[in-house]
């Protein structure tokens, strides 16, 4: 259409290489996100951000944890990792414990989240691993 208003030739030529690179550019990005998800590639962004809410929220309730692992499926993130407590913790405890903090992951990260945290006395945990390991 600029062509034939103008009368300039060279549009376009420019035209269809502005758009042959736009197509190039899309494409690489949908075969470079692809192969992201078919390779399980980690969120460097998204590891800091559970690892900071981990580290302040386990230090706060004298917890530790260990064993972290998440993946995200399309726009939902799937967590799990170890949350180690003092021996002698009643179990109700320690699951309502592991609750709040699951919801206060979800708050902050602001995401759907499936998390599952697997509940270990600190003082047995190293005897614990070492038989299942054996």
């Amino acid at each position: 259409m600029l062509t034939w208003i103008t009368g300039w030739l060279p549009f376009d030529p420019i035209v269809a290489i502005a758009a042959a690179l736009n197509i190039l550019w899309a494409g690489g990005k949908l075969v470079r996100q692809s192969i992201g998800g078919l390779m399980d590639e980690g969120n460097k962004n998204t590891a800091d951000a559970i690892k900071k809410i981990l580290d302040r929220e386990t230090v706060s309730k004298g917890l530790e944890y260990h064993q972290l692992r998440y993946r995200e499926s399309g726009n939902v993130l799937w967590l799990e990792f170890h949350l180690l407590f003092p021996k002698g913790t009643l179990l109700e405890d320690a699951h309502n414990t592991a609750t709040e903090l699951e919801i206060t992951i979800k708050k902050n990260l602001n995401t759907q989240a499936n998390i599952t945290t697997h509940l270990e006395p600190i003082e047995l945990h190293d005897a614990i691993h070492s038989e299942t390991h054996d």
